[in-house]
């Protein structure tokens, strides 16, 4: 793990990474590599689930929102040089597949949008939980781009190839890492999302 990741994700424990396929084109992935159902824990009063980890991998769909906010970004600070009023650095990640810049004084008029890949704001999540983006705050669906997120896309760092979370927080971490130009042609099929309950983590 590199300096960059240390800082990240500090001591988060680590899991063995999976053998998964080398990218050398467009790759699809329908499942997870060492995909196998764990037991589900439940609590003995309430039976529900208990101590569940989701699992999260880069891919190309995360990838396009990340450089889609650099995009929006970019073209504020261009605004911003030649004195228009240039919104806000938090861009809004939307339900649905929008990124919106809001004017500087918070109300809803908007200065800036792009669409991007399907569920921005889960992918807009995600990429917080990778250590790439700034969050405004909960419940605000609005982000930006820190250093980490920069220096991701300019190759310059590399995040672990698949993340463990719960209830919004980094909790594993696998041992390998992959670079932006690792993840941009890899795709999470439907059936790997059809699969998705079958491998989450209930252990300890």
């Amino acid at each position: 793990m590199s300096e960059g990741q240390m800082e990240l994700f500090g001591s988060t424990p680590v899991r063995k990474e999976p053998e998964a396929p080398k990218v050398t084109g467009v790759v699809v992935l329908d499942a997870e590599p060492d995909a196998e159902p764990e037991g589900t824990r439940r609590c003995s009063a309430c039976h529900q689930t208990i101590k569940k980890l989701n699992p999260h991998r880069m891919d190309q769909a995360k990838v396009r929102v990340l450089l889609d906010m650099a995009l929006l970004e970019e073209r504020r600070r261009h605004r911003v040089e030649r004195g228009v009023p240039g919104g806000q650095r938090w861009v809004l990640a939307k339900a649905g597949d929008e990124l919106v810049v809001l004017s500087d004084d918070g109300g809803m008029k908007t200065i800036d949008h792009r669409t991007t890949s399907y569920r921005a704001r889960e992918h807009a999540s995600r990429l917080f939980w990778f250590g790439l983006l700034e969050y405004a705050g909960k419940r605000t669906g609005a982000f930006r781009l820190n250093k980490a997120g920069y220096d991701f896309i300019a190759g310059r760092l590399t995040v672990p190839s698949r993340i463990w979370c719960r209830e919004g927080e980094v909790i594993e971490r696998d041992e390998g890492s992959v670079s932006i130009n690792d993840v941009k042609d890899v795709t999470l099929s439907a059936a790997y999302w059809d699969g998705y309950a079958e491998w989450q983590s209930y252990r300890e």
